[in-house]
């Protein structure tokens, strides 16, 4: 029985120590085990020569200093980078538009220059509106074109209606200007002989229509509306090769031509496009009939 074997090893154990008393051999006092084969890669454990592992506590360690200040480096340094970095860009936009008061300026005056139309925008007359149009294109400014879209038998226009595309006159103005300081020299698209003309393009349409407009450039993204308030003002660089040439006032009204193309069989109730510029008159019922009249305006 497993009891009794227990019983006889006690036993064995008592007698050896009596031999040994009796040979008046002292008894070895206990002694403390030795710590042996520690393995590093069990941090808390030590085995014993007895090969049965016992868990000891070990202190934690303590930060060094430099890993401290590469915290610090990090948490304060790499804000401040990125900083610097949208900095330099944003600076970067506002050099192109003059600074911070560049910018306050554009954000402020977007949009052409616009000016209410004198009389019944119903009832638009664009040669009889021509003083006051030259007089919006500024002092020098020479006609030298307009082109005038869904001209009633009439001759007016009806700059309030909804209906789309929806009436308007565009009026080209050329007004000759000295040479650019930066101009092109000659063979990179400038001249030194020819005049500078700057171009000015007066467009009348609907009172208050609102346009969407999207500019980009110079690292620098701009999206406004802006309000017609009748008329508004385009002023493009100077150049020694504009797209039209100056011409005289007009001579005949839009009435005329009308009544031209009436006695051609032009329906009464249609609405005409009309252009004059150096080559005279373009009478033009989309559709239905053309007709072109010279600067005196007979029929060609």
């Amino acid at each position: 029985m497993a009891w009794d074997k227990q019983d006889d090893d006690s036993s064995k154990s008592d007698d050896f120590l009596a031999q040994q008393m009796n040979q008046g051999q002292p008894l070895s006092p206990p002694q403390p085990p030795q710590q042996v084969n520690f393995n590093p890669q069990q941090p808390g454990y030590v085995a014993f020569s007895t090969g049965q592992p016992v868990l000891t506590f070990q202190q934690p360690r303590k930060r060094g200093l430099g890993c401290i200040l590469l915290i610090v480096v990090f948490s304060v340094g790499l804000p401040l980078i990125l900083a610097a970095v949208i900095l330099t860009s944003v600076s970067g936009a506002l050099g192109d538009l003059g600074g911070i008061g560049g910018l306050i300026g554009t954000a402020t005056n977007l949009g052409p220059e616009s000016r209410a139309i004198g009389g019944n925008p119903s009832q638009y007359d664009p040669l009889a509106a021509l003083t006051e149009v030259m007089a919006f294109a500024g002092e020098g400014a020479q006609l030298a074109a307009i082109h005038a879209n869904y001209v009633r038998s009439d001759g007016t226009l009806d700059l309030t209606a909804t209906y789309t595309p929806s009436p308007y006159v565009e009026f080209t103005f050329l007004r000759e200007v000295p040479r650019p300081a930066d101009a092109p020299p000659v063979g990179a698209g400038g001249s030194t002989t020819g005049p500078w003309y700057e171009p000015i393009t007066i467009e009348a349409y609907r009172p208050g229509a609102v346009r969407h407009v999207t500019q980009t450039g110079g690292g620098f993204n701009a999206t406004y509306n802006y309000t017609n308030q009748g008329m508004i003002k385009e002023v493009e660089s100077p150049t020694t090769n504009p797209f039209g040439e100056i011409v005289a006032m007009p001579e005949c009204t839009f009435t005329q031509l009308w009544e031209t193309a009436l006695a051609e069989g032009a329906p009464e109730e249609a609405v005409a496009i009309i252009d004059y510029d150096e080559d005279g008159y373009t009478f033009n019922i989309v559709g239905t009939m053309v007709l072109r009249f010279d600067a005196s305006c007979a029929l060609k």
